[in-house]
Parts: C-alpha cells; structure tokens; sequence
C-alpha cells in the first residue's frame, strides 16, 4: 500500500473514531473560547457540528466545529466518495455510524431543553442550600468542640488544683497528727514521771 493510500485509510479511520466515542460519550456542544456553552435564543445548548450523512462526513475536516473543539480533536482532512469506496468495510461503519449520530443529536437536544436547564438550576440551587446549611451545622460542631476542649482543659487545671489543695490539706493533717502525737507522747512521759510522786504523796 503506498503511503497516500495508507494516509488515506488512517484519516478514516480517525474520524471513524471520533465519532464513535461521541456516540459513546455524546456529542459536544459549541462552546466559546474560554469553554462555556453557546445558548440559542430559547437557552438552549447548541450542539456542535457532528456528521449526519455519509456525505457531510467526507467533507467533514474540523472546520465545521467551534474553535474551544478543534483544540482537542486531531489532525483530520476531508476527503473524495471514490477513496472511502475503495473500503467497503469502512464505508459500511461510517454509514451505520452517521445514521446512529443522527438519532444521538435528537435525544441530546430532549435532554437539554429549557425545562431541564430549569430543573437543573432548581436542583443546583437546592444542592448550594444544602451545601451551605451542612457548611453551617459544620461550623457550629467546630465551634462546640472548640468549646468541648477548652472546658476539658479548664477540668484538668480545676482537678490539679483540687489534687494540690488536697495534698496540701493532708500534709497539714499529718503535720498536725505528729504534732497531737508529740503532744501526747510528751504528756505520757510527763504523766509517767508525775506518777510516782503522786504515790509517795499519797503515802504520807
């Protein structure tokens, strides 16, 4: 195969798998440059170019699509009916696959007509709400266990305060118990010594 026919073939072949992966992931829609979504007068999203006859798709070179699109799409010429005859497999597939993007092109724009976009903004807007009422109910756990921590901190110096007032409290009993106890060995020892006195006192 000379290396026209071979480019030929493989131009093909790549818009063949183009198109297949619009069928797949839908077709795009026209965009601006900076990516936002073309509306038509009724707000509705506006499908790009996508080829609906056999025809379209051998003048189909990426011209057809917004400029946002053809920054992603490869390199892809048009080309003559005589040359995609000369592959009768290929010819068959794009026939098959320009009547399926038809179809495709219909359920899109069914999907993305203006009551949708309606029912999407609703939904969009209830999900900000939700959003900012979880954001809400997550700064209000933060702040009580802000709160949770500092009054467990303030705990912990209010119990070591206790454990030292204890521990100074038990050291004056027990100062204050060895000195009744010193008192008391004291006054035995004095009442020990005063006994015999009392004796012989008692005896005269």
């Amino acid at each position: 195969m000379s290396n026209s026919k071979e480019n030929a073939l493989k131009n093909i072949e790549i818009k063949i798998n183009i198109l297949n992966s619009w069928l797949k992931d839908g077709i795009p829609f026209r965009c601006d440059e900076n990516g936002h979504h073309i509306l038509d007068e009724k707000d509705n999203k506006v499908l790009d170019f996508s080829p609906k006859t056999v025809r379209q798709f051998l003048g189909w070179d990426g011209s057809q699509n917004c400029a946002f699109l053809r920054k992603s799409l490869p390199a892809i010429r048009s080309l003559n009916n005589s040359t995609l005859a000369q592959y009768k497999t290929h010819r068959a597939e794009v026939e098959s696959i320009v009547r399926a993007l038809k179809q495709k092109a219909e359920l899109q724009l069914q999907r993305t007509s203006a009551s949708e976009i309606k029912r999407f903004k609703a939904a969009q807007s209830e999900m900000e709400i939700n959003i900012r009422s979880l954001s809400e109910q997550n700064l209000i756990l933060r702040r009580n266990y802000v709160e949770s921590q500092n009054k467990y901190q303030a705990l912990l110096r209010e119990t070591e305060g206790h454990e030292k007032e204890f521990y100074n409290n038990y050291q004056i009993m027990e100062d204050e118990i060895e000195r009744l106890k010193s008192q008391i060995s004291s006054l035995t020892k004095t009442i020990v010594k005063l006994q015999p006195l009392s004796v012989k006192h008692n005896g005269n």
